[in-house]
């Protein structure tokens, strides 16, 4: 009888009811998976709504791009904030900190390259 209550408590938790539901649905939803995946379903509907998924894939790439873009500037205005520090403000820093802030600015130097030769 203890293990007929674990299972019913199980299957009215709410990991326990998606679970069912993934079970019970999983063939739909591997329909649904490889529709998105293939590429044959550009546009969905949901009832009345209809969503162009190609304009939505191309949007959210664009974004990403953009905001690639903009961190790559603010990395660049960063660099030169650590560099005019390195070299104006450096003199009061005691030793270790001296070699911190010459080990961010090489590290973020190298990013910057890496990530600027991936954009080109």
């Amino acid at each position: 009888m203890k293990h007929v209550l674990d299972i019913l408590a199980l299957i009215l938790s709410w990991q326990g009811v998606v679970l069912l539901a993934v079970f019970v649905l999983r063939k739909p939803l591997i329909k649904l998976v490889d529709r998105f995946t293939l590429g044959d379903a550009p546009k969905a509907k949901f009832g009345s709504i209809e969503i162009d998924l190609g304009k939505l894939v191309q949007d959210g790439s664009k974004a990403v791009d953009n905001l690639n873009e903009i961190n790559l500037i603010v990395a660049r205005g960063k660099l030169i904030e650590f560099e005019f520090a390195e070299r104006s403000v450096g003199a009061t820093f005691n030793e270790t900190q001296k070699k911190e802030l010459s080990l961010v600015v090489r590290e973020l130097r190298l990013k910057l390259r890496d990530l600027e030769k991936q954009n080109v």
